[in-house]
């Protein structure tokens, strides 16, 4: 118990710091690659990158799997089934990888007609696509090699890495548009980050007997490539349903309203997604632990932490989404000077759409720490229908807010009503969801309130920004009250005071 808490601190600890990063980096990236490349130039970037996100289903749920699989055997590791298994996922993602690459090369002939690219640019979104295309497949194959770590819950090995990849990324972002590179240093840049992870993720397995010893890696077979496509295929269903909500808004709305408006959307969206990985950060860093527990069939104990993270999920998402629409416009105004301009209506959607997503994600890792997508493979599926059925219209009548409404309403029909209910057999009853909701629902609506408030007293984007903190700690205590339960805030005041050697809390 002891270790899985001291190894889920270390994974949240580190993947703050990581998002920290990230966040630095986006406040420097963005307005250099504005700088050198205008928004035109930028939108085919964030277009190229939707593409590739389309290429990247064909992991076909693999890697996910892959890491779930390895969990089950890694007691063992030298028995021969744990190697066989890291052995044969080697072999599948390198011809997947292969096939991520050809698909981009075959794509990008036609991508430039079928997105309706102006055509002094259509060279460049080719050869983008293609390099881009190409280091995914490779990223894909290093997926296979760093599959222990999900398994050992070391997590923040991965954070870590990731933060340092940032670290490199951007003086080699800065190097190619300084040598003239153009939208070409966007993909190069990342190249070094790609051999650095790789080298030191498994230098880690290595070292830690993360790999079998020699003699003892088993060998890749038909009955193990089942057992991982048997998972893998119901996540492959979920990402292709996943990426027809998400992968498809910047494609949506560079056809119907341009290159400029996918800029702004990308641009606009940054801390929103953000704010996801902050918030996600928890499950994510939870899951392998949950993992271990549900193996060792305490389901007791599973169901008390899965509710745990539900609530201080709630809680932060409900937070971020506060920053997002007291500030988001303000910072878009300052971080882009000007160029780009984003609307309060669009950051109270986002901020709906963060709580939700948040939530939900967290009942869908449910049923990846059980080891069964079944019950809820499709639901992805049925929100990307009905997204792609009403985006289009909404998009051509109410531009990216409609996209984005959108992008809400059918979350909550399919995804997070779906979701909620298919897991009741393992959680029971779901009905603190119904509190989180009204709670949610109107600490958003002050929110806004306070925004549009202070918007109307004609405030600089610099005042606003300074002044969003303080209606924010307020929300943030009124969260902390409504939403946290109150043994669960006890507990954290437990573990906060033994950390600092502070005695027992009153």
């Amino acid at each position: 118990m002891a270790d899985r808490t001291k190894r889920f601190t270390r994974g949240v600890v580190t993947a703050y710091a990581s998002i920290a990063v990230n966040i630095l980096y986006s406040l420097a990236s963005v307005p250099l690659a504005l700088k050198y490349l205008g928004k035109a130039e930028f939108g085919l970037w964030a277009l190229a990158l939707q593409i590739t996100g389309y290429l990247m289903l064909l992991d076909l749920g693999i890697s996910s799997a892959l890491n779930r699989m390895v969990a089950n055997h890694k007691e063992e590791v030298d028995a021969g089934e744990y190697g066989g298994f890291l052995t044969t996922g080697l072999i599948v993602m390198v011809m997947q990888g292969t096939l991520i690459a050809l698909g981009g090369v075959i794509f990008s002939i036609v991508a430039p007609s079928l997105f309706s690219i102006p055509p002094k640019l259509q060279v460049d979104f080719r050869n983008v696509l293609v390099i881009t295309s190409i280091l995914s497949g490779l990223s894909l194959v290093t997926r296979a090699i760093s599959a222990p770590l999900w398994a050992f819950q070391r997590i923040e090995v991965g954070n870590i890495t990731a933060t340092i990849t940032l670290i490199m990324t951007f003086p080699c972002l800065w190097l190619g548009f300084s040598l003239g590179w153009g939208i070409y240093s966007l993909p190069l840049a990342g190249i070094p980050a790609l051999i650095m992870r790789t080298t030191c993720e498994s230098f880690v397995c290595w070292r830690n007997g993360y790999y079998p010893s020699r003699g003892n890696w088993g060998r890749p077979s038909w009955n193990i490539f089942h057992q991982v496509f048997g998972f893998g295929k119901d996540v492959f269903l979920m990402g292709v349903g996943s990426q027809m909500v998400n992968a498809t808004q910047i494609m949506i709305i560079s056809r119907c309203l341009g290159l400029d408006a996918a800029a702004t959307f990308s641009v606009g969206t940054k801390f929103y997604a953000m704010g996801q990985q902050l918030v996600s950060k928890l499950m994510e860093s939870s899951s392998p632990g949950l993992t271990e527990v549900f193996i060792h069939g305490d389901f007791d104990l599973l169901r008390r932490r899965f509710w745990n993270i539900i609530s201080i999920t709630s809680f932060l998402a409900v937070l971020a989404a506060c920053m997002i629409v007291l500030a988001n416009s303000a910072v878009i105004d300052v971080w882009t000077s000007g160029l780009i301009h984003w609307t309060l209506t669009a950051d109270l959607l986002l901020g709906g759409l963060l709580v939700v997503t948040s939530v939900t994600r967290c009942f869908v890792a449910l049923f990846g720490i059980t080891g069964n997508y079944g019950p809820i493979r499709h639901i992805y599926l049925i929100e990307g229908a009905l997204f792609l059925v009403l985006s289009i219209p909404a998009a051509k009548v109410f531009g990216i807010n409609g996209v984005l409404f959108i992008s809400l309403v059918a979350h909550l029909l399919t995804t997070g009503l779906l979701s909620i209910l298919a897991s009741r057999g393992h959680v029971r009853s779901c009905r603190q969801i119904i509190r989180y909701a009204i709670v949610s629902l109107l600490v958003l609506l002050s929110a806004y309130g306070v925004a549009h408030l202070v918007q109307k007293t004609e405030a600089t984007a610099w005042q606003i920004i300074l002044f969003s903190p303080v209606p924010c700690l307020l929300f943030a205590i009124v969260g902390w009250v409504t939403i946290m339960e109150e043994s669960f805030k006890m507990e954290i005041r437990k573990k906060i005071f033994a950390l600092f050697k502070l005695g027992e809390p009153s």
